[in-house]
């Protein structure tokens, strides 16, 4: 249903902004406003609307949620699908796969130049980043994000398919908003995959990546330097669910072992364990 820009009150946009908030992230969230806010005031000094119902909006809270991330089959679903229906024409589904490959920010990824891929040593280096602000290329977040990343074979055939576009960046062209880009194909793609993750967005990418690894038992610190964190103290506390939830699996696996070693059933073992906690 549509609604005339003269008709809008300050507290219909408030309501819808905090609509929101259960779907989006906060920097998804502030785009929105941000793009609309630019559009009322024009229409506010061309008089279409005599005020600006954006004023004093107040940005919501984000309540406590757990933080989705896909689950092997459903990371290997995912892939598998946009691996399948790559286009170069449609650049969002290679950020995305970029995204789970890497573990890198969206900007960071929006700011790669065909020089940041080595081919030859399969890696990709990570030194700028798109500013969604300023809408240009900038420094990365920090010292410590700009790396080298190993990637795989099967990302570097993928982007190869980009150059047919003959540009000096793999994904940026104009000055789009990429966030809600990404983030509405990221929706469809898992809806067609049938994967059911409401609270699902681009940055979530980024901890699945880390789910993914740790299930793979790779160690932190590979997980940090691979991030762009300065030190692991930084990727343990932001991924602090995540890693509770494999050293328990961890510690389960452990106890499984040892018990083989008594002869103990490992189904029998695990029960115990439980019924200790």
């Amino acid at each position: 249903q549509s609604t005339l820009a003269k008709d809008i009150k300050k507290r219909d946009f408030q309501l819808f902004i905090n609509s929101l908030s259960p779907r989006y992230s906060t920097s998804t969230i502030n785009l929105v406003v941000k793009a609309i806010r630019n559009l009322v005031k024009l229409a506010v000094s061309d008089h279409v609307i005599s005020e600006n119902f954006t004023t004093g909006i107040m940005q919501p809270k984000k309540t406590d949620r757990t933080i989705e991330y896909l689950n092997t089959e459903e990371l290997s679903k995912l892939t598998r699908y946009i691996t399948n229906n790559l286009n170069p024409e449609y650049r969002a589904d290679y950020i995305i796969l970029t995204a789970i490959y890497t573990g890198a920010r969206l900007g960071e990824i929006l700011g790669l130049t065909w020089e940041d891929i080595n081919f030859n040593f399969k890696t990709i280096t990570i030194n700028k980043a798109w500013n969604h602000t300023t809408k240009s290329i900038s420094t990365t977040k920090n010292t410590s994000s700009n790396r080298t990343i190993p990637v795989n074979d099967e990302l570097l055939s993928a982007l190869k398919q980009l150059k047919v576009n003959h540009t000096q960046y793999l994904f940026l062209e104009n000055h789009v908003s990429y966030s809600v880009i990404v983030n509405t194909r990221l929706r469809k793609l898992l809806t067609t995959c049938n994967i059911e993750k409401q609270s699902y967005h681009f940055h979530s990418l980024r901890h699945t990546h880390v789910a993914y690894l740790l299930a793979n038992n790779i160690p932190l610190a590979v997980i940090a330097k691979r991030l762009g964190h300065a030190n692991t103290t930084t990727t343990a506390n932001t991924y602090a669910y995540l890693i509770e939830e494999f050293e328990d699996k961890t510690n389960r696996d452990i106890l499984n072992s040892l018990g083989v070693l008594n002869g103990v059933p490992t189904s029998k073992l695990s029960n115990t364990a439980n019924n200790r906690k």
